[in-house]
């Protein structure tokens, strides 16, 4: 399931919070206090965990609309000024990492979050993490296996675009300091969603006619030529069948 940007910075915010819980919990132990300080950088360690922890959960209020002024508010009555000064960089840092990761798939994306990356395997670890801390308590969710996975939302038709935008400006900025490599893997991963949009839209338009404003004929159109395009970038051999759409 290609997840929503909002789901994948929730599943970044449990991630770090499970990770938070463990590092608290270890904490909590005596017998392994180690040396005189190693206390004291283990619970600095736990506060820095904490302050990524508040930063996802800022992040992740942003993404669901959420006004500087109502952040400022809900971080103790500061002014939506100083919320966005803290926070508003990390928001274009997470965001673009994101949107990175859409195109390519690395999971190695300079400044993703773990978890944002949003694989299998991360859902089926944070899913049982959950399950297991909640085994003796009352779940409120009917589904207590999937306390993680089951709360998050795919991608809409109309963020799949909207992140398509994106990635263009994304695609500006790598083409001006990225290297090669990395602005081909992003040209072959935008060309690749566009394929998906029109895929998506054809198939919305032929469940419900007239639903995308664009007729079925123009849509494949299209489609043809952003699989062109993906073949363009993939070979580096220009196609004259289909001008890039």
């Amino acid at each position: 399931m290609d997840l929503s940007r909002a789901s994948r910075i929730r599943l970044a915010l449990s991630h770090a919070a499970a990770d938070l819980a463990d590092r608290a919990t270890g904490l909590t132990r005596t017998g392994t206090d180690g040396g005189p300080g190693d206390v004291t950088e283990e619970a600095q360690r736990l506060v820095a965990a904490a302050e990524q922890v508040m930063q996802l959960a800022v992040l992740y209020d942003r993404r669901r609309g959420a006004p500087w002024a109502a952040i400022g508010e809900a971080l103790g009555e500061v002014s939506k000024q100083t919320a966005h000064e803290r926070y508003a960089e990390a928001d274009k840092n997470v965001d673009e990492a994101i949107i990175e990761h859409w195109l390519t798939g690395d999971a190695g994306t300079a400044g993703l979050p773990s978890g944002a990356e949003a694989s299998p395997e991360t859902l089926t670890r944070l899913d049982e993490w959950t399950a297991e801390r909640y085994r003796y308590v009352d779940v409120i969710d009917d589904d207590p296996d999937h306390q993680v996975s089951a709360g998050l939302t795919p991608m809409s038709t109309a963020e799949h675009a909207a992140m398509i935008t994106a990635a263009e400006a994304l695609l500006l900025k790598a083409a001006a300091s990225g290297g090669p490599a990395r602005h081909q893997a992003l040209e072959i991963g935008y060309a690749r969603r566009k394929v998906e949009r029109y895929e998506r839209l054809i198939a919305d338009e032929t469940a419900a006619p007239g639903i995308t404003g664009t007729p079925l004929p123009e849509l494949r159109e299209r489609l043809a030529g952003a699989r062109a395009r993906l073949t363009e970038v993939k070979t580096g051999i220009p196609s004259r069948e289909h001008p890039a759409t």
